[in-house]
Parts: structure tokens; C-alpha cells; sequence
């Protein structure tokens, strides 16, 4: 939009003043959970003070002190969607996935919170309101939406390489259960300890708490070891990697171009909004000379 209150909240969105409500308003919604009662101790009969001795040092607030806080973070964040709204447009609004989301998970929040405020209604918060609050925080700033979206993307990328390397790791603890079951003090007893041992090794830790028992009653038994870590390790983390990387390049460069787009597409909108209708007959004028 163009217009002169429309231009006025574009100001005032990118203005130093607004962004500083704006990450503010974020920032106390992922500091909150340090300070307000755990999402395990939401009914009125449990011991705050002996709940937040396992998880944190600092003095809770009351319920009513951090509900209010997150309702006020929510109210800014709120106005914030209302000024993007309005110097963007619905229609641009509703375009943008990530706004629209945002605004309709600061609604739940927000109903959760003021619902279960409400001493008549028998409504209790729901834990995954807590769990919003990353997205909240995500969607906030582009870098970040921008990151998340590239990992979600190379998940099919990974399917074939997870499954191939998921066989790899029950075919050696199959091996192994075969092989060194017959082995006390070993955890290769069964298919499942088993697993969980070459696990434990495609990680790379604790690998002589693994194989030294094996090793010490039967020497040959390293060279089951050893074709494990060039095959479940070198090769196939390192495909993962590889896989991982070529994915990640080839969808940060659709969303350059995406930018590119919107770039674009933004210069459009600006110049069909700054261009003025011209009769072409003064075209024609100015072209060929005004006629004797």
C-alpha cells in the first residue's frame, strides 16, 4: 500500500523504536519459562518452590505474574501483526505463509491464556501453548525461517541414505549377536544390546568400553570393528554429510531466487503505484511533433 497512514506504519515497523518492541516482545517469551512455574507443576496443588530446585536457581513468579507477562508479549506481537497487515495488505499478508501462521498461533496463545485465567471456566493451560513460543520466536526474523525451511527441505534428500545406513547398522548387530553372544562380560548377548552397542560405535564413543571385552578373547574380532567403522562411518556419515551439504546449497539458491522475485515484484507493485495515466494522444504528440 501507498497510502499516507500505510507509509506512516512502515516507518514506524522499521524504526528503531519498533524494533526494539519487536525483538524485546520476543526475547521475554524465551526467557519466560526460566522464571515462571514448570509446565509440570501447573496444578494448583504442587510445591513450586520444591519443583524449581531440579531445574533452576531463580525465584518463580506467581502464575498470575508470568501469565500476565506472556499475555503482554503476545498484545505487542499482535500490534506488530496489525501494523505489517496494514501497510502490506491482506492480500500480501495472507500470501506470506509465516505471518499468517504467526497470527493465528498468537490466537491460540492468547485464548489459552485468557481462558484458563478465568475462574468459572474448568479449562487448564495446555502444555503445547508453552511449546509455541519457539515458533513464535522463529518466524520472527527471516534468517532463522530461512535456515528451518532449507533443513526441512533436505529431509527427502536423506531418505535413501538414512535407510541404507539404518540397514547397515541392523545388519552388523545382527553380525555381531551371531558372533560374540557366546562372549561373557560382553553387552553382545542380544539383538537389541547388540544395537545398542553398534550405536554406541557409529558415534564414535566409548570404543574401547565396546570392544576391548571382545578383544581381549578373541585378537580377530578388530577386524569386524574396523570394516564397521570404514563402512557405517567413513563412508556412510560421510555421504550423509555430503548429501546433507548438496541439498542444503541447492535449496538456499531457490530461495535467492525467490528473493530475487519478491524483489522484483516489489519494484512492480512500486512503479505501477508511482506511474500516471497519459492520454496517448500527447504520446503521439511528443513523438512526432505537434501537427501545423
Amino acid at each position: 500500500r501507498t497510502t499516507r497512514l500505510a507509509l506512516r506504519a512502515y516507518g514506524w515497523y522499521h524504526s528503531h523504536l519498533g524494533q526494539l518492541v519487536r525483538y524485546s516482545s520476543t526475547l521475554a517469551l524465551i526467557i519466560l519459562p526460566m522464571f515462571e512455574i514448570p509446565g509440570w507443576c501447573a496444578h494448583e496443588g504442587c510445591d513450586a518452590d520444591e519443583a524449581a530446585r531440579y531445574w533452576w536457581v531463580a525465584p518463580l513468579w506467581p502464575r498470575e505474574v508470568s501469565a500476565g507477562l506472556e499475555l503482554l508479549c503476545l498484545v505487542l506481537v499482535s500490534g506488530e501483526l496489525a501494523l505489517r497487515l496494514h501497510y502490506t495488505g491482506w492480500q500480501e499478508f495472507r500470501r506470506e505463509w509465516w505471518t499468517s501462521s504467526r497470527a493465528a498461533v498468537v490466537l491460540v496463545m492468547a485464548a489459552d491464556i485468557g481462558v484458563g485465567a478465568l475462574p468459572w471456566v474448568l479449562w487448564r493451560r495446555t502444555p503445547l501453548t508453552r511449546c509455541l513460543r519457539i515458533f513464535v520466536f522463529l518466524t520472527q526474523h527471516h534468517s532463522l525461517r530461512v535456515a528451518c525451511m532449507n533443513i526441512f527441505r533436505t529431509v527427502p534428500a536423506l531418505t535413501e541414505v538414512l535407510v541404507v545406513l539404518l540397514l547397515v547398522v541392523l545388519l552388523f548387530a545382527w553380525a555381531a549377536t551371531l558372533l560374540f553372544s557366546h562372549i561373557p562380560e560382553t553387552n553382545f548377548g542380544s539383538f537389541q544390546a547388540s544395537l545398542l552397542e553398534i550405536y554406541t560405535l557409529s558415534t564414535v564413543t566409548n570404543f574401547p568400553l565396546v570392544t576391548i571385552p571382545v578383544f581381549s578373547r578373541h585378537p580377530c574380532a578388530f577386524l569386524f570393528f574396523v570394516l564397521f567403522l570404514c563402512v557405517g562411518v567413513l563412508l556412510m556419515m560421510n555421504l550423509t554429510l555430503a548429501i546433507v551439504y548438496e541439498a542444503y546449497r541447492i535449496n538456499l539458491g531457490r530461495e535467492v531466487q525467490l528473493q530475487v522475485q519478491r524483489q522484483n515484484r516489489a519494484l512492480r507493485r512500486a512503479f505501477d503505484s508511482l506511474a500516471v495515466p497519459v492520454d496517448p494522444l500527447l504520446l503521439l504528440l511528443a513523438g512526432f511533433g505537434a501537427p501545423s
